[in-house]
């Protein structure tokens, strides 16, 4: 067996263990399905377990698999900050998005390369308690993260509020008329929610909701964050439930925002209090920005808007934006 791993191999599984799917992962690493497949292969022979089992409709992490990857991305990130400061460069801002999908974090950094073109940036594809973790253990610079309760011992401050949106087939009940959809209507079909181990805070906001209304949900789970096995959960019937910020997929999908109550989920900037270097200076002065330019406290609602009580206090209890 060989014994010292290849760097190579680690990005091979990072990004199929992200996509669970072999031509978005080669597409997005730009190479061959085949190299791609061989890389898992030999990665697998190394650490001598299977990592992901295959059929011919889907590819999913095994326990092995689902053990190592965080700990395989850390080890990526850490590779790159190993050579920069080897070679005396300044380190790049840590950051990180929670889902391939969601445009947050690229209009943010949209405009941080306004204001600081020469900015350096380190991204990747984290989901929210991966992030908090990373935060606490200096292993990221700041978190975009949804999130109902504030973690002890960190800055947040509220950055964005997301309408919650269903996603349904043209032939779905759902999909007939124009208008919002009531939220006790969800109770009469099975609904399609991020893996619960990568978003907490989506299940915890369900469950809040479902307290809030008294409805009865029945939740289906994607394989992975990423949005392919998310819609192909939605393109098999039932109802996908997202936010405001989750781009979709090309397709005739229809969207209905929910009504009766009309919920907003929060997303926070998570940084540490004594963290005060330029770069996460510049970064914050950018997501304030974005808040401001695209109104992100200010999300249309139709209807009574909703937010979990902890949220909705910080909120509408007459303090600002930023909860210290």
């Amino acid at each position: 067996m060989e014994r010292d791993l290849d760097l190579r191999l680690v990005r091979s599984f990072v990004a199929l263990s992200t996509e669970l799917h072999f031509g978005r992962a080669a597409s997005r690493l730009f190479m061959a399905q085949q190299t791609l497949s061989a890389d898992i292969a030999r990665l697998e022979a190394q650490v001598g377990v299977p990592l992901f089992v295959r059929t011919s409709r889907h590819v999913e992490l095994t326990a092995a698999g689902r053990r190592i990857k965080e700990r395989a991305a850390l080890l990526l990130s850490e590779a790159g900050l190993l050579v920069r400061e080897a070679r005396g460069e300044p380190q790049p801002l840590r950051v990180a998005a929670a889902n391939d999908a969601v445009d947050i974090l690229p209009h943010i950094l949209e405009r941080l390369l306004v204001l600081r073109p020469a900015a350096e940036v380190e991204c990747g594809l984290v989901p929210g308690p991966g992030q908090i973790r990373r935060v606490y253990d200096r292993r990221l610079d700041v978190a975009v993260v949804g999130l109902l309760a504030k973690p002890p011992g960190l800055r947040a401050e509220l950055l964005r509020l997301d309408s919650a949106l269903v996603v349904v087939r043209p032939d779905h009940p759902l999909a007939v008329g124009d208008g919002p959809v009531p939220v006790r209507r969800l109770a009469d079909h099975p609904v399609h929610l991020p893996p619960a181990a990568d978003a907490p805070e989506v299940a915890s906001f369900v469950g809040a909701l479902e307290a809030r209304t008294g409805v009865h949900l029945t939740p289906t789970r994607s394989r992975s964050m990423a949005s392919g096995p998310w819609m192909a959960l939605v393109r098999s019937g039932g109802v996908g439930l997202t936010f405001s910020s989750v781009a979709l997929p090309p397709g005739d999908w229809v969207v209905r925002s929910l009504t009766e109550p009309t919920p907003l989920f929060p997303w926070w900037l998570l940084w540490h209090a004594d963290e005060e270097s330029e770069q996460l200076g510049w970064f914050l002065t950018a997501a304030r920005q974005a808040r401001e330019e695209l109104a992100w406290l200010r999300p249309r609602t139709v209807g009574e808007p909703w937010l979990p009580d902890g949220v909705a206090a910080w909120l509408w209890g007459g303090q600002s934006a930023r909860v210290d």
